[in-house]
């Protein structure tokens, strides 16, 4: 995790954007939309690299969780591999 971020700290996707931009998000979802899209979150974990989210992901015991990129969605006809 970052210098100076708390786990744990609640807020919407939206700030998480702003806070962590281009990393990766593994969040406990305690609010969805209307289209039933996380909307408010816990933060579990955050990290630029995809690989550490996911080791995260394997040990965490919430149940509801959202995995999700801050960065920049590609632009159409970008081949991305993951």
């Amino acid at each position: 995790m970052a210098k100076g971020t708390k786990k744990g700290k609640i807020g919407t996707i939206e700030e998480f954007d702003g806070l962590y931009p281009e990393e990766w998000l593994l969040l406990e979802v305690l609010e969805v939309d209307d289209n039933e899209a996380p909307d408010v979150g816990r933060i579990i974990a955050h990290s630029p690299s995809r690989t550490e989210i996911f080791v995260q992901l394997k040990g965490t015991t919430v149940k509801d969780v959202a995995v999700i990129f801050s960065g920049e969605i590609p632009k159409k006809g970008t081949m991305v591999l993951l």
